[in-house]
């Protein structure tokens, strides 16, 4: 198994390569919006994988603009939905409330694969010069929240971490030069 740091060279991105991520993805075929949303999404609540498949319409208060994650090692969490989000959200809305909010082509619920495929592709497309991974957008949100002065146990609750150890990735990585982190998507 080779070491993160030959694959590429970090494990999070930066908010333009995410902006240039979710524009590529929503430019690319017939699920633009759906693979544009799943990137937006999973940046800016740091979803897991899981997370995402199985987020459904019952979770999503659009009245009030709150989402509840479900995980299934930790207890479930509330985010206030991001503004640039509610948008898209409406426009995918279905009025089922078991159905799934990132459908497959099926109109069933996406694959690990498929979303682990779609950042992927959008990475490509989008010009990034290393492999970019679904999970890399959970690490891009903990690190802005980290940035932003954002204490290490809200950081803990708000990605749904059981160690507080865990945390300390986003708050001792220093590698690069943090950006603009003051825009949102």
């Amino acid at each position: 198994m080779r070491p993160y740091a030959l694959v590429r060279e970090r494990e999070f991105l930066m908010p333009d390569e995410v902006k240039r991520l979710a524009s590529s993805a929503r430019d690319a075929g017939r699920f633009g919006l759906r693979n544009s949303l799943l990137i937006r999404l999973a940046y800016h609540h740091g979803m897991r994988v899981q997370e995402l498949i199985d987020l459904e319409w019952r979770d999503i208060d659009l009245d009030n603009q709150v989402l509840c994650l479900r995980h299934r090692r930790t207890t479930g969490r509330s985010h206030p939905i991001a503004s640039g989000l509610l948008t898209d959200l409406e426009a995918l809305r279905d009025t089922s409330a078991a159905t799934p909010v990132l459908l497959s082509a099926r109109r069933s619920r996406l694959s690990d694969r498929t979303v682990h495929f779609v950042v992927r592709q959008a990475g490509q497309l989008a010009g990034i010069g290393f492999s970019v991974h679904p999970y890399m957008l959970r690490h891009s949100c903990g690190r802005r929240l980290a940035e932003r002065g954002v204490p290490a146990e809200a950081i803990q609750q708000y990605l749904g971490l059981n160690n507080l150890a865990n945390t300390q990735r986003y708050l001792n990585d220093n590698n690069c030069d943090p950006g603009d982190l003051t825009e949102l998507l």
